[in-house]
């Protein structure tokens, strides 16, 4: 192939990143959210977990606030050009989490968070930073952090399960 021809192929893909990218932000805006969800198709990472992802990013930057409703699955499925059972998963995770509240006939809604405490906030930066000193991946610290979270809540069932038993 031509170099021009991959120029022309650069430029169309452009082109179509930047339709893609109206017509989320046209039917983003349709439900009073503006909200830039950008994904990757190319990544290793799902997209459902980018969706949520970039949704937790724009309810932490206040871009979408408490009460607010996120599009209805199908439309914004329709916008990433993703399907519709991808959306719903990243809503399942977010609502699963606490972040969303989802309704039949309502939709989701953002819900209210509770305030982080600052040696929390601390703590996160303090291991963001030697995750960075290692060259830890994000995708790696998650994983961690998750495996962690499940040991603990492993050994908190177990004691509940002995305390029932005597």
């Amino acid at each position: 192939m031509s170099p021009g021809g991959q120029g022309h192929r650069s430029s169309a893909v452009t082109e179509l990143c930047q339709v893609t990218l109206r017509l989320v932000i046209e039917q983003l805006e349709l439900y009073g959210v503006f909200v830039l969800i950008r994904i990757d198709p190319r990544a290793s990472e799902p997209i459902y977990v980018q969706i949520e992802r970039e949704l937790r990013r724009a309810i932490t930057a206040g871009e979408v606030v408490v009460g607010e409703r996120l599009p209805a699955a199908r439309d914004l499925a329709k916008s990433l050009d993703v399907n519709m059972h991808t959306v719903l998963r990243a809503y399942t995770e977010l609502r699963d989490a606490g972040v969303i509240d989802v309704r039949r006939g309502r939709g989701a809604v953002v819900l209210p968070q509770p305030a982080v405490a600052p040696e929390v906030d601390e703590a996160v930066e303090q291991l963001l930073e030697m995750a960075r000193k290692h060259s830890i991946p994000l995708s790696q610290l998650h994983q961690a952090l998750d495996d962690q979270a499940l040991d603990d809540q492993a050994l908190d069932d177990q004691a509940l399960d002995e305390g029932a038993h005597r």
